[in-house]
């Protein structure tokens, strides 16, 4: 610690506000560096960026260089039309994450110019002496002076569920951030305790700011969706390029007027460019979607990175067993069982546990604050879950507190690893409580309870404490030791470290008690959910590895075979390619650190897999950022981490994830079910503008009537087909794979073959039209009403690539789509019928 304050410079009475400023100007703010949350410019922007979009935009100015402004201004109203709904849903989903935000600690307290101030956390510099007090964010990461009892909540960087007891002992440099017990970092809160630390770091060179820097050098892939429709998009604009010029090359060769031939050509470019294929309209009520691309993404997902803490976990200790007086108890917040009936009052409990549950009550700094919903406890995680046990038993803690007022406490050491807390005994003398390591809490014993008596801790019986203590912390449980010791003549003094070892076993063994960071409700069935969906889930933590593989046991991660676990000794100096083998087999990856987890998602990404990372923790931000789907908890989750993901669970509810693969699924289905539908109505049309122009008949489709066939019977069906409902089965299918093309090639046969047949029909009807009437407008308005009818049957064929019209398996009814074909017939009769609208 001296040789730390004098390297910084650091006085014991604080900087001086002359040293703060000059220090200020060297080091510059205690600011993170922005991650770069969307502006609304950029989200606007952003609905511009695909080919479909931008060919689109090119064919409404070669429409206006032709004179065609009234082609070019419907052309541009659907490309506005889809980036403002784009646009509108996205901005929406923006406010509603801002609005999940919660107010931020501002100001830090410090020692400056020999006297304690606040200071805002911005202008905390590198030497600042840090006051540490409960509920208080620490603000720089800084080297522990003095403590307290000082116990910090670090889940949010390190993973780890339960806090860490902070003490002013040196710790090798080398050791994980979740062990260096000397040092605060930034972030962290601190929930219980207090003490003194010098600043050592701020800003970007904390441990959080390099996490954030991180996040900066990680970029989101682009996804499989998006390079399906750039690549389809610059496919069909090749075809209709080479198209139109035949048409064109045709046209002037049967001497039809360029400029007529040119229109034609133009919007036969419009017509082979489905206006549909942006479906950034798609919206999931049970999830917030900051980039909609990511929900079609979810389709193509065949492994998903789960974090554990605060995401497959609740980040909020629990107790969950009692062993006392030779029984076994379970436990939650809730109530206790024995032999699975649920102990109704403390008057119902055996004498040993009721004394178990007393010794908590007092062995405890929690304090009760009343709030108009009832009484909040206010302590660390341990010591909350302990209280909240004793209160679930019916204990009156609050009454029991008071009959035995607290007389001194004696803290966790380095060298001492349990808390004991002096009591004045109802009836004269002192009651010693302990709580913590159980093989030194045992240690301390001589005596145990049995009943309302206490016997001799005989051999046999502290060996079946250890075996029991062993069995609980492999189930992946933080084991408590409790015991207890009475003097009726008040001499009793807490057990030293020093003590000789005939001097502290003096004390009466009261009981085990083990607490976990508790699954969150659903966990099990979302992750056999995902199973059955052809999806690996792995299990990314900087948490213990025999605590990670409770969690997973509980969750049966591994299903059948063996769980594989892989800690950092094997990946610190392992290339890419041996980190791609291991995240191959790898169920958990356990006391990982930020930048851990983000080479594992790249390694998995780099074999070819699609990746979604879920997480809640500055510590996931990284890795959030690389994955081809980012998913991070909303109500828990931190702020960083919220504004590098793309879709937020606003409930922190998983099942929402289930839902949001569901839809991902369903919505690539129906993508591919529109875009077969728009490619083979508008192969038609391509095929129909070429034959009249290659016979030579003149344009008797009128540029504005393909565009109203552009409209009426291909964009207004393909977005009812869009809105399709789920098949049964979709999740039960494999995940789709990645690098196959949005339209397979045995599609392309079916295509040409549907295409075929609607064009056949309608130059069928023209012939019809000619022979009656000439190549006059006439044919040409029969053409258009046949192409226009046998394009809106087409839809009802488009439902489905497994079940078609005549099944057994009947589709569900989708009433968008009825309605839009309806909504279209009775346009297309109300166009001939009606007079100006006719010419």
């Amino acid at each position: 610690v001296n040789q730390t304050l004098r390297v910084l410079d650091a006085p014991s009475g604080g900087l001086t506000s002359e040293v703060a400023r000059d220090r200020m100007r060297r080091y510059g703010p205690n600011a993170l560096p922005p991650i770069g949350a969307r502006s609304r410019l950029a989200i606007l922007a952003e609905q511009f960026q695909s080919s479909p979009v931008l060919l689109l935009a090119g064919a409404a100015a070669l429409s206006i260089a032709t004179g065609g402004i009234l082609d070019a201004v419907v052309i541009l109203g659907v490309v506005v039309l889809n980036a403002g709904i784009g646009f509108i849903t996205e901005t929406n989903t923006e406010r509603i994450i801002g609005s999940l935000r919660l107010p931020m600690q501002q100001s830090a307290i410090v020692r400056r110019d020999a006297r304690r101030c606040s200071v805002p956390i911005a202008d905390v510099v590198p030497g600042d002496l840090l006051i540490l007090q409960p509920g208080a964010i620490v603000p720089a990461d800084a080297r522990i002076i003095t403590t307290n009892a000082l116990s910090i909540d670090e889940s949010m960087l390190t993973g780890e569920s339960q806090s860490v007891v902070k003490d002013p002992a040196p710790v090798a440099a080398d050791r994980p951030m979740a062990e260096r017990t000397s040092i605060v970092y930034r972030g962290s809160t601190v929930v219980g305790g207090g003490g003194t630390a010098v600043a050592v770091a701020t800003g970007a060179r904390t441990e959080a700011g390099q996490i954030q820097l991180l996040v900066g050098e990680a970029h989101a892939p682009e996804t499989p969706m998006q390079r399906q429709l750039d690549a389809l998009g610059g496919q069909l604009a090749i075809v209709s390029s080479t198209v139109c010029a035949a048409v064109l090359v045709i046209g002037l060769f049967r001497s039809v007027g360029f400029l007529q031939m040119l229109k034609a050509a133009v919007t036969l470019a419009v017509a082979a460019v489905p206006e549909g294929l942006p479906t950034q309209q798609m919206r999931r009520r049970e999830v917030l979607v900051r980039r909609l691309d990511a929900i079609e993404t979810l389709a193509a997902v065949n492994v998903i990175a789960f974090d554990k803490t605060g995401t497959l976990t609740q980040n909020q200790m629990s107790a969950a067993a009692i062993i006392c007086g030779g029984e076994r108890y379970e436990a939650s917040e809730a109530a206790i069982w024995h032999n699975n009936a649920a102990i109704g009052s403390i008057a119902d409990a055996r004498p040993e546990l009721v004394r178990l549950l007393k010794i908590i009550a007092l062995c405890s700094e929690v304090r009760f604050r009343r709030r108009a919903d009832g009484i909040a406890i206010i302590g660390t995680p341990t010591e909350t879950a302990l209280v909240r046990l004793a209160m679930a038993a019916g204990l009156d803690v609050p009454a029991v507190r008071r009959a035995m007022p607290l007389r001194g406490t004696e803290y966790r050491s380095q060298d001492r690893r349990y808390m004991v807390t002096i009591h004045d005994a109802p009836r004269g003398g002192t009651l010693l409580a302990v709580k913590g390591s159980p093989e030194q809490v045992l240690a301390l014993c001589s005596w145990q309870l049995r009943g309302d008596r206490r016997f001799r801790l005989s051999a046999p019986a502290r060996r079946r404490i250890g075996a029991d203590n062993l069995a609980m912390a492999e189930g992946g449980l933080r084991v408590l030791g409790i015991a207890y010791a009475f003097d009726p003549e008040g001499q009793h003094q807490a057990p030293s470290a020093s003590a000789d070892r005939s001097s502290k076993r003096r004390f009466c063994w009261a009981g085990l008690i083990g607490l976990m960071d508790p699954v969150r409700h659903g966990a099990e069935d979302v992750l056999s959910q995902f199973d059955r969906a052809g999806v690996r889930v792995i299990m990314l933590t900087g948490d213990q590895a025999s605590t990670a593989m409770a969690i997973a046991r509980d969750l049966n991660l591994a299903k059948t075979g063996p769980l594989m676990v892989t800690e950092p000794d094997r990946l610190h100096d392992a290339d890419d390619r041996t980190i791609t083998e291991l995240a191959r087999r790898t169920h958990i990856f356990a006391r990982i650190t930020p930048a851990d987890k983000l080479r594992i998602v790249r390694a998995l990404q780099s074999n070819g897999d699609v990746v979604a990372m879920t997480g809640d923790g500055i510590n996931d931000s990284p890795a959030l950022r690389a994955a081809d789907v980012g998913i991070v908890m909303g109500r828990s989750g931190a702020e960083a981490a919220r504004e590098v993901a793309d879709i937020v669970l606003r409930g922190d509810d998983l099942t929402a994830i289930a839902t949001a693969l569901k839809s991902g699924r369903v919505t690539y289905a129906n993508v591919r079910k529109a875009i077969h539908f728009l490619l083979a109505t508008n192969l038609s049309e391509i095929l129909v503008v070429l034959t009249i122009a290659a016979l030579g008949t003149g344009t008797l489709l009128a540029p504005i009537q393909l565009l109203w066939i552009n409209l009426l019977s291909d964009v207004l069906p393909a977005l009812g087909l869009a809105l399709e409902p789920a098949e049964e089965d979709v999740l039960s299918q494999p995940p789709r794979d990645p690098h196959e093309p949005i339209i397979r090639p045995d599609d392309m046969l079916r295509l040409a073959r549907e295409g075929g047949i609607i064009a056949a029909g309608s130059l069928a009807a023209c012939g019809y039209g000619i022979m009656r009437h000439g190549a006059s407008s006439r044919a040409g308005t029969i053409c258009f009403t046949s192409l226009v009818g046998a394009q809106l049957l087409h839809a009802l064929t488009c439902r489905s690539d497994r079940h078609g019209l005549f099944t057994a398996e009947r589709l569900g009814p989708n009433r968008p789509l009825f309605a839009t074909l309806l909504g279209s017939a009775v346009l297309q009769m109300a166009l001939l019928a009606v007079p100006v609208l006719r010419r």
